[in-house]
């Protein structure tokens, strides 16, 4: 049997594993395991529940999908598959703030996370949640062996054997995995060193039925002018649900998240409710408070040679993809999907199997 992991529980980790399943021979036997260091699937694209609430919900990272003009062609498959799957559909209600080049903008009602756990479920995976790759080596499982396979252990001290590794994680982070330079050269490190991430805090506001009538003239709107906010949503309006209880997300804007990025989110939240309320005079005290700090929240300067994924191994292979590699959004993390489909047609069809 061949075994693969996948690291990181995101869009990008889970378009691979689907490209993966649809590509594997009848006959070949393959186990595709996911190591995802949170609780949960999606990411950046993560739903978020306060325990107190549990009938309310918000979308602290991604916020819905745009559709580019420029890829409407090239990623039909992937939208129809979501749109005919009931997982996506359009946006309904104002965005306050113009993005150029959007043909639509889509939703999800159960919140994007679900457009990862439906490619997941189609690829047959096995998903290991609160688990973080410590470090990747070479090595053989069998002694009698004439190939080597990825010896991958954990931080809890768990070590496991692949054919294959897929590492989809924000590009700093799979940098910081001991032993992933010894299988780099020093052009790729440099390169991926020159990748760059924005940072910034999110802020989810919980009411309980009837602390607050959301009555704004928008579902989502961009903040210009403001030093601290650069994005508002009403979560449930947004996302096209009736809920009794209602919810508020708030995105700080980038040059905010670099100067606090070293602060506690509990520490620097006070500051963004308190700049919220200069926006919306009438903001009542919420029922519950979310804060959230995203360290790598979009990619600014995604790598310059290795577009789509870079591939620094073939046997045993070894793909860095993600949106680090293109650009941060639904279709960028698409883009680097169809890169690595390329990668993994290669792989299957060479003799390393």
């Amino acid at each position: 049997m061949v075994r693969v992991l996948i690291v990181g529980a995101g869009l990008t980790g889970a378009l691979c594993a689907h490209m993966l399943r649809r590509h594997l021979p009848t006959q070949l036997q393959c186990q595709i395991v996911v190591w995802e260091k949170s609780r949960g699937v999606g990411g950046r694209m993560s739903l978020s529940r306060p325990s107190e609430m549990e009938d309310c919900s918000a979308e602290l990272g991604a916020q819905y999908v745009e559709q580019h003009t420029k890829y409407i062609e090239q990623h039909k498959y992937f939208y129809n598959e979501l749109l005919e799957s009931g997982i996506l559909k359009p946006l309904e209600g104002k965005i306050d703030g113009f993005r150029e080049g959007i043909s639509e903008n889509f939703t999800c009602g159960g919140g994007l996370n679900m457009m990862a756990k439906h490619f997941f479920a189609k690829s047959l995976v096995e998903t290991c949640f609160n688990v973080r790759l410590d470090s990747l080596r070479l090595t053989s499982d069998d002694q009698e062996a004439s190939w080597n396979v990825w010896e991958a252990a954990t931080t809890s001290g768990k070590h496991d054997h692949f054919d294959a590794v897929f590492l989809t994680m924000p590009i700093p982070q799979i940098l910081g995995i001991e032993g992933i330079t010894d299988n780099l050269q020093k052009q790729q490190i440099s390169d991926l060193e020159g990748a760059s991430y924005s940072s910034r805090f999110a802020v989810g506001l919980f009411y309980e039925p009837g602390a607050y009538n959301i009555d704004l003239p928008y579902v989502a709107k961009f903040v210009v002018d403001n030093e601290v906010i650069c994005f508002i949503s009403v979560d449930q309006k947004k996302r096209g649900i009736e809920r009794k209880t209602q919810s508020i997300v708030v995105h700080t804007s980038a040059p905010f998240g670099k100067s606090h990025l070293e602060e506690d989110a509990e520490k620097v939240g006070p500051l963004i409710i308190e700049e919220l309320k200069k926006i919306i005079p009438d903001l009542p005290e919420p029922t519950y408070v979310k804060y959230h700090k995203w360290r790598y929240s979009q990619v600014t300067k995604a790598t310059e040679s290795s577009y789509g994924c870079l591939v620094p191994r073939n046997k045993p292979l070894l793909v860095l993809a993600g949106d680090g590699f293109t650009h941060s959004n639904f279709d960028g993390c698409v883009q680097s999907a169809i890169v690595v489909e390329k990668e993994i047609s290669k792989w299957l069809s060479s003799s390393v199997l």
